[in-house]
């Protein structure tokens, strides 16, 4: 049984050797998003039968003689896949009590609410997202990109209109940036805010939805921030006062993106690792209490590399 499990590995790794799945990502080697069901559906049957596989007795066996103090992924719960998403599927995880989350929470907060990260997780996602579209309009028939057309301008109008927004910010302050509209701009629209960043996003899902862009995705999950900050100027030069941590934007903003958040931890993705993605782990493992006290984070990937 074993044996006929590696062949088929064998033959679903080299079929696959020039794609991968990074962070819920079909790629190929260039890191081009591929579309292709029928490569999908190979990688989803070597990541199942390479689940199998792990927990087999040989294996696990192999394991134990290793001297290892407990099986790794000996379960199937183990074995499963896991998509990290949000602060509370990593908080559900390491068993984080109610006191922490909410301290764990307010910290990110104030990281991830720059207006730095911000600004440079859309133009991530737009960028990325663009890519998508353009290889679309490039493979697909005419008649089917009508609404991919109409996002592709979109999408060049936002980047456009997030570049040319003249921005200074303090690095030492997390909300200096949020400035919101002074009454005496009102009318007049001086200055680009937020608000406009939102309406374009509301038709980039117009005009896309209809289609499986994996950025759409996150682009849609900044929703729920600009939403809050909708009435705030793009450009914090304007003579306004300044908002510190206890201004109504940032406290409202704060309460808003709880740990459930996908735009909470879209932006904290973005600090973290400068770039917008999915973080998706392979065998979810576990976390562990040792002898002694000691601490045990279990996870691990399923490498096509051989």
């Amino acid at each position: 049984m074993v044996q006929k499990q590696l062949s088929v590995l064998t033959k679903l790794t080299r079929a696959l050797q020039d794609v991968d799945l990074v962070d819920g990502k079909l790629e190929d080697i260039n890191g081009v998003i591929v579309y292709d069901d029928a490569i999908k559906q190979k990688m989803q049957a070597f990541k199942s039968l390479a689940r199998i596989f792990v927990g087999s007795p040989s294996l696990q066996q192999k394991l134990k003689q290793q001297g290892r103090g407990r099986l790794a992924f000996g379960t199937a719960s183990e074995r499963e896949p896991f998509l990290v998403n949000s602060l509370t599927k990593v908080c559900n995880f390491l068993d984080i009590s109610s006191q922490q989350r909410k301290m764990v929470r307010c910290t990110v907060c104030s990281q991830v609410t720059q207006y730095r990260i911000w600004r440079g997780a859309l133009e991530d996602i737009l960028n990325n997202l663009k890519e998508e579209v353009d290889w679309l309009l490039e493979h697909s028939e005419e008649k089917k990109t009508q609404g991919a057309k109409l996002g592709q301008q979109v999408i060049l109008s936002c980047l456009k209109f997030l570049s040319e927004s003249s921005v200074s910010y303090e690095v030492e302050s997390s909300t200096s940036w949020m400035r919101p509209v002074p009454a005496r701009y009102a009318k007049a629209s001086a200055s680009a805010k937020w608000e406009d960043v939102l309406d374009m996003v509301n038709d980039l899902r117009r005009y896309l939805l209809e289609h499986d862009f994996y950025h759409l995705e996150k682009l849609l999950s900044m929703k729920e921030g600009l939403l809050q900050i909708k009435d705030v100027f793009l450009d914090n030069t304007i003579d306004s006062e300044r908002l510190d941590t206890k201004s109504t934007s940032c406290i409202e903003l704060s309460k808003m993106l709880g740990s459930p958040s996908p735009c909470l931890f879209t932006l904290l993705v973005y600090f973290l690792y400068g770039s917008v993605r999915d973080i998706e782990v392979d065998l979810c493992g576990g976390f562990y209490k040792e002898e002694k006290g000691v601490l045990l984070l279990e996870q691990g990937g399923l490498d096509l590399s051989g």
